[in-house]
């Protein structure tokens, strides 16, 4: 017990020292590792993906990006959805295999994807549904019977 009341006053980690002493583990300005940096406007309010729901609305969510799109068809509405990276715009869903740029980066190209889109193009997307793995995109059209409905689980290998 003696022992324990000993360790408890040294202080969390005795071995270490204190705080103050501890170097960083890097100085350098995260701008000059990330060149591209996505820049949010108006506050971060949901894109068209999550128009049509009422709050509370998820955050941190893996398929964030899609959900706060101004235009889901740019880049940055990008889903990394493992093992694909997938975009939703007004035409459909397009999955694409990532590809490696450099020692630690990855890119996708969107002429490489696999599309999935119906004649008549819908609004689209919205999320309908999802939970901390999966979120069902749908793409209504005036019909509520009709329109193209796509669950997307992440880690899955099946669009």
């Amino acid at each position: 017990m003696a022992r324990l009341l000993a360790l408890a006053a040294a202080g969390p980690f005795p071995q270490f020292g204190r705080c103050a002493e501890v170097k960083p583990l890097s100085a350098v300005d995260p701008a000059e590792l990330f060149s591209v940096v996505d820049n949010r406007k108006e506050g971060g309010t949901p894109g068209w993906a999550l128009s049509e729901h009422a709050l509370p609305l998820p955050t941190n969510a893996w398929w964030e990006n899609l959900a706060m799109a101004g235009d889901t068809s740019s880049p940055e509405a990008n889903v990394f959805q493992m093992p694909y990276v997938i975009m939703a715009d007004d035409r459909g869903l397009h999955a694409m295999q990532p590809f490696t740029t450099g020692v630690t980066t990855q890119g996708f190209d969107k002429v490489e994807a696999l599309s999935l889109s119906a004649q008549e193009y819908p609004k689209g997307p919205r999320a309908s549904s999802w939970d901390e793995l999966g979120v069902t995109l749908n793409w209504p059209m005036r019909d509520p019977k009709q329109g193209v409905k796509v669950p997307l689980v992440r880690g899955s290998p099946y669009i």
